[in-house]
């Protein structure tokens, strides 16, 4: 089974198969992918850290960086891939999302030989992909060590040591009601109650494409992750205006410490020659914008809703260090009161939930009755 998701900045899939699959006598899918990891050091479209097994399907996860097209098209990953839809005589290809501009003559270039089937609604697909998730997965939701938000121009750079491998995760097996901030072109935030009992509660317009649009425009990048990589390296202070920068100190009487920002690039405006400012701190001060910006939104939202837990998905930038800053500004506007959840397969949710329908509309259980929500999902 192969299947597609279509987002803003890239194309995801997910490919799992029953076959022990070989390409040599000896050889399965994974020990030529684990080989060729081992002399490459790291694959890159194939994420297997993220490879899971569950009953006779092995899931293989991957996506391709959309400005990255031609390199994927030349790796041995692609070719890899391709031998195995051949001998698991794959002959669709299931997709969800939106194709834009030239998404679907992207896929017929990977794929030649395949026909697109579209399958559900992302929504639907994501409450799906939670669940089969929060059953199927040890441990998959994760949030990140608090730190104050006086900190807030710290995080992400002074911090990435302390940050990166230091994940909390979620004990507790019963991941809803919750909810999910989903972080794509805007911001859906949908309440959950169950995989057949969901709204959309809120949202915004202020979402990943608006930074990464905004960053097109101002500092002519031309691919979204160096764009985040930069981010980390960049320095708001020289952009951002501060408490301190205001009065001189921290303003005591409301409790603001002098590091917290006061105006998002409110420095520029005392700047006659901006040559002195650098696209990475440019890069910085937008995503810290537009991390807080959005985590006050989920934040109000979910304390408007009565929910103390939020699974935030579908921030392209998957970056730990920003991660944490949402879940601290998340904590911080809601007095500690919602704390906010991560997991490594956030891109993957409409795969996984796709995954399931498949496998469930395939089964011979068909009585069950999640079986009638996702059929509607199709229509």
């Amino acid at each position: 089974m192969l299947l597609l998701d279509y987002g803003p900045v890239y194309l995801k899939f997910l490919f799992s198969s029953k076959l022990v699959g070989t390409l040599t006598t000896t050889e399965n899918f994974l020990d030529i992918l684990l080989t060729l990891q081992s002399k490459l050091g790291q694959l890159e479209f194939i994420d297997l850290k993220l490879t899971k097994t569950i009953g006779e399907n092995t899931l293989y996860f991957f996506k391709v960086n959309k400005h990255k097209i031609n390199n994927f098209n030349e790796s041995v990953e692609l070719l890899l891939i391709r031998e195995q839809i051949k001998l698991a005589n794959i002959s669709e290809i299931y997709y969800c999302g939106k194709p834009q501009g030239k998404d679907s003559e992207l896929i017929t270039l990977l794929f030649p030989d395949l026909n697109e089937i579209k399958q559900g609604k992302n929504t639907q697909l994501s409450v799906i992909g939670v669940d089969f998730l929060n059953k199927n997965f040890d441990k998959p939701f994760f949030c990140l060590p608090y730190q104050t938000i006086s900190d807030l121009v710290k995080i992400g750079k002074f911090n990435y040591d302390h940050t990166i491998d230091s994940k909390i995760y979620l004990e507790d097996s019963s991941i809803f009601p919750l909810l999910i901030a989903n972080i794509i072109e805007g911001v859906s935030i949908y309440k959950v109650e169950s995989i057949s009992d969901y709204s959309r509660v809120g949202g915004c317009s202020f979402g990943a494409t608006t930074y990464w649009s905004l960053l097109q425009l101002t500092c002519g990048y031309t691919d979204p992750l160096e764009a985040v990589k930069d981010a980390i390296e960049g320095q708001n202070e020289l952009i951002d205006l501060s408490v301190k920068d205001i009065f001189g100190q921290g303003y005591d009487l409301f409790g603001l410490p002098p590091d917290l920002i006061a105006s998002s690039f409110g420095k520029l405006k005392y700047l006659k020659d901006m040559s002195n400012v650098e696209k990475k701190d440019i890069s910085r001060s937008l995503l810290t914008l537009m991390c807080v910006t959005l985590s006050q939104t989920i934040a109000f939202t979910a304390i408007n809703e009565n929910i103390r837990k939020v699974l935030v998905t579908g921030n392209p930038f998957e970056c730990l260090e920003f991660m944490q800053m949402v879940m601290i500004s998340i904590q911080y506007f809601s007095n500690k009161g919602v704390s906010a959840y991560f997991t490594d397969y956030s891109a993957y949710l409409n795969l996984l939930g796709q995954f399931r329908s498949r496998e469930m509309l395939n089964s011979e259980s068909k009585g069950d009755n999640e079986i009638e929500i996702i059929i509607k999902a199709d229509n």
